[in-house]
């Protein structure tokens, strides 16, 4: 290398349990009485605190640790094969990408304890008994990881149907809806149900990935950091960044969130686009649910949903007000997140900011599932009266 060539080193941290990744030095190569080189080392100085403290960057964790966590050259091992089986799997052959499971043979466990995979480090969103961790609302029943648990929809959890999402191989098509609620497009898509196989006309799309949990987690990158929120895009097209869902998540997936230690999700306010860009959870899931709750002005398909009060539905994506009963919510809670802007994240992230940040779809619902009717976050059906968090009365604070 020659002189006044300098190169840039990354340091990966942790603060407040969120993951930011920064420039943490330059290795300058001058000769010490060059003025030439004593400019570049001022310039790699300048730079240096530019990245330091001006540009962190939140990324989404990839897996780390030896490959035969995960592959399997032969699927053979001393007379037996590697696979590691979900419940209710009984294929033991070799699967694509040389992987040794599927994506429910990594993220499930055979008891209500295990919240990662010890072997592989994976989150556990699939228990085959109740979870016992993650958040409660009632400090009884617990919740699962962030995004809850598939345990209660599955038939091991009595397969109820109106208490989390149905997804293949996890469990059987809904009973009684046979389209996502608040859609019904892409006939045979993921668009109608996570628990069918996608028929001929879907397989033509671009974006392409099957049902199943890859009907949301389109491009489960593991072994690249893209700041891509869980492996959750917008389409179309797929896989570009400005489709990407975005957020800071918990290293540990919420496993024992608090006031201060939680995921933080992207909100919307100007709704600019049900199927792309915002980054916007809500955005997100309004690709299969839009009618659940979107505004009529950004679709054309008959929401009928005004974008003020009177409500016809509640609305997502929408300002908490700072007024009134609202301003009341200032103290975050995880069993009701609340959204915030990009760009707008608090500095305590303790905080709600009643007038910024907004209600989503997931401040009600957990995405894959929960002990409570709707895949809700609290038990609904038994307030008022029971004493526990009610997300309702959360936000409406003059109603509890």
């Amino acid at each position: 290398m020659k002189e006044g060539v300098f190169c840039a080193r990354q340091r990966t941290k942790i603060v407040n349990n969120k993951k930011f990744t920064r420039f943490i030095g330059f290795i300058v190569l001058k000769n010490s009485t060059n003025s030439k080189n004593s400019i570049n080392s001022i310039n790699a100085l300048c730079c240096l605190l530019f990245a330091l403290f001006c540009i962190p960057l939140s990324l989404e964790a990839k897996v780390t640790g030896i490959c035969v966590n995960c592959h399997t050259m032969h699927n053979s091992q001393n007379g037996a094969n590697m696979q590691h089986m979900g419940p209710g799997e009984s294929d033991t052959g070799p699967k694509n990408l040389l992987l040794r499971g599927t994506c429910i043979g990594c993220h499930s466990a055979t008891n209500g304890s295990t919240w990662k995979d010890p072997f592989t480090g994976a989150p556990i969103v699939f228990n085959t008994s109740a979870p016992t961790y993650g958040a409660s609302s009632d400090g009884v029943a617990h919740q699962g990881l962030a995004g809850g648990n598939f345990y209660w929809v599955a038939t091991a959890g009595g397969h109820d149907d109106a208490k989390g999402h149905n997804v293949l191989g996890i469990s059987a098509q809904d009973a009684t809806l046979s389209a996502a609620p608040g859609g019904g497009w892409c006939a045979g898509s993921c668009h109608y149900s996570l628990a069918t196989v996608p028929g001929d006309s879907f397989s033509t799309y671009v974006c392409t990935k099957g049902n199943g949990c890859q009907g949301c987690h389109v491009t489960t990158k593991h072994h690249v950091d893209e700041g891509v929120y869980r492996f959750t895009y917008h389409h179309f097209p797929c896989y570009s960044a400005g489709n990407t869902v975005r957020g800071q998540g918990d290293p540990n997936w919420e496993y024992n969130p608090t006031q201060s230690i939680h995921n933080t999700y992207i909100g919307d306010s100007s709704h600019s686009s049900i199927t792309g860009g915002g980054g916007n959870i809500s955005g997100f899931c309004s690709g299969c649910h839009g009618m659940a709750g979107w505004f009529q002005s950004d679709w054309s398909f008959g929401f009928n949903q005004p974008a003020s009060s009177p409500w016809l539905r509640h609305p997502n994506d929408y300002v908490l007000p700072a007024s009134s009963e609202y301003d009341a919510y200032t103290a975050y809670n995880p069993i009701v997140p609340v959204a915030r802007p990009e760009g707008g994240f608090p500095a305590d992230p303790s905080q709600v900011r009643p007038g910024t940040d907004m209600v989503m779809c997931i401040s009600c619902h957990r995405a894959h599932g929960s002990p409570y009717f709707k895949m809700l976050r609290w038990d609904y059906t038994g307030w008022p009266g029971n004493a526990q968090t009610v997300g309702c009365s959360t936000c409406h604070s003059s109603k509890d």
